[in-house]
């Protein structure tokens, strides 16, 4: 009897181990659709310059959600001389993408 147990037990992590995978990829492939609708509609994406408070960043990451907001912006501020900082910043929404 015990032995039935066993078996569906290890039935159902299996079954569940193929379940996470597939939700993994499917989180995957609805996270590209959603930088790729950022890229559309607002102008974004990875090594674009944008502003924000009035200073100059290039994107280095782009966080999307799947509420269709703006995405945020991680990226990278320009020093006085023009070469990028080390400094990853979080711009959240509040970026424009400059022209």
């Amino acid at each position: 009897m015990t032995r039935d147990i066993d078996t569906e037990i290890l039935l159902c992590r299996s079954q569940l181990a193929e379940i996470s995978i597939q939700a993994e990829t499917k989180r995957a492939e609805l996270s590209d659709l959603l930088r790729l609708a950022a890229e559309i509609v607002h102008g974004v994406k990875v090594g674009s310059i944008v502003v924000h408070q009035g200073k100059r960043f290039t994107v280095s990451s782009i966080e999307t959600n799947v509420g269709g907001f703006i995405p945020w912006i991680y990226g990278y501020s320009f020093k006085k001389d023009g070469t990028p900082s080390k400094v990853k910043r979080c711009l959240y929404t509040y970026w424009s993408v400059e022209s």
